[in-house]
């Protein structure tokens, strides 16, 4: 057995129950004895059988679809707190409008990034679903042990992709590189030579994709960033306010910068909040962009220059791309990209040139 791929009827076997006993395990049914049931998923467990579920949301030529189909929305368990559910909130619009249109139920999982077990995360989801829609910061390691047990389950990322050339992912996506360095070079049509930068941890695809845009910018303008305008930030509030008192402790105030540029609107708004505090006034003192346009961007004061992000055209395309999927109309793994735009509003100061 152990030269061998196992299957239900080995489970069956070890269990000494029946086949039809194991599926009804394998699918949550009810009416199966408490025992049993614990029985059979231990030795699921032990022997890392992985059930055939997913041949069940692929469609074949002869198999006509159900009136609706069912997409599961896997959100990384740091995506529903805070700020954060300010911006995929919006993508989730998306979602639903778009799988209205599709005739598509939706159901959510939340996943611990820290710590989960992927086969029983697998069986639930697959067991439920026609395919993924994942997104929020961290869930890109779920998605790729979910790949590398079954590749052919319906998938796309959405504000990520895939680093690895040999890893091919179905991905939606901002062009961040492009609109973060828009907005750098923004910064300097204004005059501002002294540029800062909060950014966020080097895994979140998106924001390091801010990031190397922000110092393309800089380096075509001859503009040299000193260490210390670099500060790490948690995407988050509290990161950025930490970022920017860092900031004041540690920079002489003859080099100190005279704009910052954060990866996303929570972390340019807690950077705004940590300097009004310490007497600098926005933007006369420093200017400040963000980089998303949360509704709150604009109800800040100053109201907060950013990039806007079609955030719900995010939802739709994963959507219609799913779609595509399930039906077999694309097998390929394909990248699609939305366009931002650079929104002027108050935290940024024209200097004289």
């Amino acid at each position: 057995m152990k030269n061998r791929k196992i299957t239900i009827k080995d489970i069956a076997q070890l269990a000494k129950v029946s086949i039809a006993t194991v599926s009804r395990v394998i699918n949550n049914y009810p009416f199966v004895d408490e025992k049993t049931r614990k029985k059979v998923l231990k030795l699921i467990e032990e022997y890392k059988y992985i059930p055939n579920l997913a041949a069940k949301a692929l469609p074949s030529k002869s198999t006509k679809l159900p009136y609706k189909k069912c997409i599961t929305i896997v959100i990384a368990d740091r995506a529903k707190y805070g700020f954060a559910n300010l911006f995929f909130s919006k993508v989730f619009y998306g979602i639903m409008d778009e799988s209205v249109e599709h005739k598509y139920n939706l159901f959510t999982k939340i996943i611990k990034t820290s710590k989960y077990d992927i086969f029983e995360e697998m069986n639930i989801i697959v067991n439920h679903s026609d395919g993924i829609i994942a997104m929020g910061y961290g869930v890109e390691d779920f998605v790729y042990e979910i790949i590398k047990i079954n590749n052919s389950f319906p998938i796309v990322l959405i504000e990520s992709y895939s680093k690895d050339p040999f890893l091919k992912i179905n991905s939606v996506l901002v062009n961040n590189f492009e609109a973060a360095y828009s907005a750098t070079n923004y910064l300097i049509r204004c005059g501002h030579k002294k540029i800062a930068i909060v950014k966020g941890p080097d895994e979140y695809i998106s924001a390091y994709d801010r990031f190397r845009g922000f110092l393309e910018a800089l380096k075509e303008a001859h503009l040299h960033i000193p260490e210390e305008y670099i500060e790490m930030g948690n995407l988050e509030y509290d990161g950025g306010y930490e970022a920017a008192l860092r900031m004041i402790k540690k920079i002489n105030k003859k080099n100190f910068p005279t704009a910052i540029f954060c990866v996303n609107d929570f972390t340019a708004i807690g950077v705004k909040d940590a300097f009004e505090k310490n007497g600098f006034l926005i933007p006369e003192d420093i200017s400040i962009v963000g980089f998303d346009n949360v509704e709150l961007a604009q109800q800040v004061v100053p109201a907060l220059t950013t990039v806007d992000v079609p955030k719900e055209e995010l939802g739709r395309l994963a959507v219609r791309r799913l779609n595509d999927l399930i039906y077999g109309k694309d097998s390929s793994k394909i990248c699609l990209t939305v366009f931002a735009r650079l929104i002027e509003r108050e935290s940024v100061k024209v200097l004289k040139k």
